[in-house]
């Protein structure tokens, strides 16, 4: 029997970091993402439509995230075969695992202090 695990990370905030100063949005959003739990498309569609929505509100915040950041899920914890310090079923808003926070894509040193490399395993 064989089994398949994959590395997955991202430079970016752990959304459940901010979820007091982005109470409503947080909430509004994990509600939304909770109704499509058992379809991971539709699941990413919310993210999709949710990433500006916290570009915007972190920018409210001081904390310049850069165009074209994404939401990345951190995946189920018991779908995850082996710990790490990011946190299984939370979100990360930033960029996949092929950035350079210092040369690729420009970040504002706002989003640069917060941001951090977050990174999990998962299994199938």
């Amino acid at each position: 029997m064989s089994y398949n695990l994959f590395a997955c990370g991202a430079f970016g905030i752990l959304l459940s970091d901010y979820a007091k100063e982005l109470k409503d949005l947080y909430t509004e959003f994990l509600e939304e993402v909770e109704e499509h739990r058992d379809d991971p498309e539709a699941r990413d569609d919310v993210a999709r439509r949710y990433s500006p929505r916290f570009i915007e509100a972190f920018r409210a915040l001081g904390i310049h995230v850069p165009e074209g950041a994404e939401l990345h899920y951190t995946d189920e914890e018991e779908d995850r075969p082996g710990s790490t310090e990011t946190p299984g079923n939370d979100w990360v808003l930033g960029f996949g695992l092929f950035t350079n926070p210092w040369d690729w894509p420009p970040m504002d040193e706002s989003f640069r202090e917060v941001a951090r490399f977050e990174q999990w395993v998962v299994g199938g």
